[in-house]
Parts: C-alpha cells; structure tokens; sequence
C-alpha cells in the first residue's frame, strides 16, 4: 500500500461505479419487461449482491438478487431466468475476450485446446437449460423444490423469442463493463 500512487484512487472509485452503473442497467434492460423497478434500487441490489459474490465461491452469491427482485413481484423462476441469462452473457463474453487473448499468447494448438473445452463447457450448460431433458434433469435434483422455479423456462424463452433487442443490448454494454473492469 506504501507503494500506490494515490493520483490512481479516484480514477478507481470512478471506473468502479462505472462498473455498478453498467452491471444494473443490464439488470433494468432484463427486468423491464417483467416489473418497472426504479433503477436506484435495482443499484443497491446489484451492489449488495456483487460483493456477496465475492466472498461466495463461484460468486453464486450473485444469485441474491433472485432474492430481492421476488421483494418486488418478480417469481423466484423468473428471477433466476434473469440472472442465469445475466450470468450466461457474461460467460460468453468473457469467453470471447479470453479466446482472443489465448490465440495472442499461447500457440496456436494450446489456444484451440481451451477454446474447444469453452464451447464444450457451454454446450454442456446450454444444454442443461434450454432442452426439456435437461430441465427435467435438474428438476429431478431439485425434487420438491423444483415447484419454485415456476416460470424459469417460459421467461428464459420469452427474451429468446420476443426480447432479441435486450439481450443484445445486454451483451454490448457487459462488453463495455469488462473493459472498463480490465481498465
């Protein structure tokens, strides 16, 4: 700490926010069709979940803001859908990014190798949400549970279907929060 250059302090604070801004307006784009939240909350929610997510492995403590968007009407299964779609953008787009990066600094065969076992790794995961096999798979380890997701499959394919336009938008703006992240 002796060693930082204190100039670098509020150029942090201010990417930072910028990152928070960024990560609850794709929350507003997915949850706009649903429920009008205002986007101050959706903000303290993001936030609150964000750091839960750092001290969670696998940041699944992202997966609170299932918690406080049910606060404002939204199901559990819609509001899993939202961040599952939320989560999977990111995935991809980080995906693509690191893919990128691999064929700079690794050879051309190490490069594939990872790119293969990423488009596996999401074909597998994809797979898993989107087919009714998998959905049923995982309604079978959810068991009892798996009534409170009522909702998760017809929201998820209603932003395929009908809500193309939000979840490229959200795609194009996650891509400008990771370069402001790396920044």
């Amino acid at each position: 700490l002796k060693n930082i250059n204190l100039a670098f302090i509020p150029l942090i604070i201010i990417l930072s926010f910028a990152q928070f801004f960024l990560g609850t307006l794709n929350i507003k784009l997915l949850t706009n069709p649903l429920v009008n939240i205002p986007f101050s909350k959706l903000f303290k929610y993001h936030t609150i979940t964000w750091a839960a997510g750092t001290f969670i492995p696998g940041r699944i403590g992202e997966f609170g803001l299932v918690y406080f968007l049910r606060e404002d009407g939204v199901m559990i299964g819609e509001g899993t859908a939202i961040t599952v779609l939320d989560r999977l953008i990111t995935i991809f787009t980080l995906g693509v990014f690191s893919t990128l990066g691999l064929f700079l600094l690794l050879t051309p065969f190490q490069a594939f190798s990872y790119l293969i076992t990423l488009v596996l790794g999401l074909g597998v995961l994809s797979y898993i949400i989107f087919s009714k096999t998998g959905r049923r798979f995982m309604a079978k380890i959810l068991r009892g549970y798996a009534k409170n997701f009522t909702g998760f499959s017809r929201t998820l394919f209603y932003y395929f279907r009908k809500q193309k336009k939000i979840l490229v938008a959200n795609l194009i703006i996650t891509m400008g929060k990771w370069v402001l992240m790396t920044l």
